[in-house]
């Protein structure tokens, strides 16, 4: 049974940062588990974007046996680290949730919504909730409890430099 659905914000600002550049700078995340389809907007305390399951067979046979998609909650959790990191300039992880809720199957390679809601703060550690909303906006998980450590970041690390070949040779 589900809990209150969160509200969609009225109006979101657009995202500051591309997925892309998220990935490329601030996580580990390789090109299988980058799994942030789009992202929708933020406001002061929630995210809006999209998140992809997995393909059939793309995270093994042992997909089946999950109840929800690991991919799906991984990216879920890689938006709320997304919104740490715009809103709050801090990265870290999560530690752990108290309650899931699935509520309807989620189809292999659907685009999911997820609405990430920050709801409290103490120190470097943060907690909120996550809603999942399928194409025709149907509720059909929810992640109650939500917690996680993050850091604060002094300043966002430098883009990485492509060298040609010239300038290695000219390095050696």
């Amino acid at each position: 049974e589900a809990v209150a659905q969160l509200d969609r914000p009225a109006s979101l600002e657009p995202a500051p940062l591309p997925a892309s550049e998220f990935y490329a700078r601030h996580t580990f995340h390789g090109p299988l588990l980058r799994g942030i389809a789009r992202i929708d907007g933020l406001d002061a305390r929630t995210l809006v974007g999209a998140v992809r399951a997995a393909r059939p067979r793309e995270l093994g046979p042992a997909l089946r046996s999950f109840v929800l998609d690991p991919l799906l909650v991984d990216s879920s959790f890689q938006l709320a680290a997304y919104f740490m990191l715009v809103r709050h300039r801090r990265a870290g992880l999560p530690l752990g949730f108290d309650e899931l809720r699935v509520l309807a199957p989620v189809a292999p390679g659907a685009t999911i919504t997820c609405i990430v809601r920050l709801e409290a703060a103490s120190g470097d550690l943060f907690a909120g909730h996550i809603d999942y909303l399928d194409a025709s906006g149907a509720l059909v998980a929810q992640l109650r409890g939500v917690r996680g450590a993050f850091k604060l970041v002094e300043s966002p690390a430098p883009a990485p430099q492509r060298r040609s070949p010239s300038t290695m040779a000219s390095m050696t």
